[in-house]
């Protein structure tokens, strides 16, 4: 999320709103809320930057759970997206906080969707 810091525009990251925002629309995620589409050469200018092997190294975790999405959907998706597939919906609320300078930090460790186990 630093990188995204470091790389969007102040006027692009004052785009992203959490009243809008959906993770699954070209539009309305993260990157398409900045530049317009997820798909726009100015969002691939900034997700250029944010790609790494692993999703979970977005909280500093290297585990296969993270490490095995591999989504796709015309491109690769970047850590964070990939991140924001499986946190807990107010999470999304604390990233775009952050991103916008809001709060100062953000710990993500727990904030990840569990599916509890059904009992026998």
């Amino acid at each position: 999320m630093d990188t995204i810091k470091a790389n969007a525009t102040l006027e692009e990251i004052d785009k992203l709103n959490i009243g809008t925002f959906q993770y699954w629309d070209q539009d309305h995620c993260i990157y398409g809320q900045m530049t317009g589409k997820c798909n726009s050469p100015r969002a691939m200018k900034i997700m250029s930057k944010t790609y790494s092997t692993c999703a979970g190294r977005i909280i500093g975790r290297n585990d296969q759970k993270f490490c095995d999405l591999n989504f796709f959907n015309g491109h690769n998706y970047t850590d964070l997206e990939k991140y924001i597939f499986v946190c807990k919906p107010e999470t999304n609320v604390k990233i775009i906080k952050y991103l916008k300078g809001e709060i100062d930090s953000i710990d993500l460790k727990d904030d990840i969707k569990v599916k509890e186990k059904k009992s026998k």
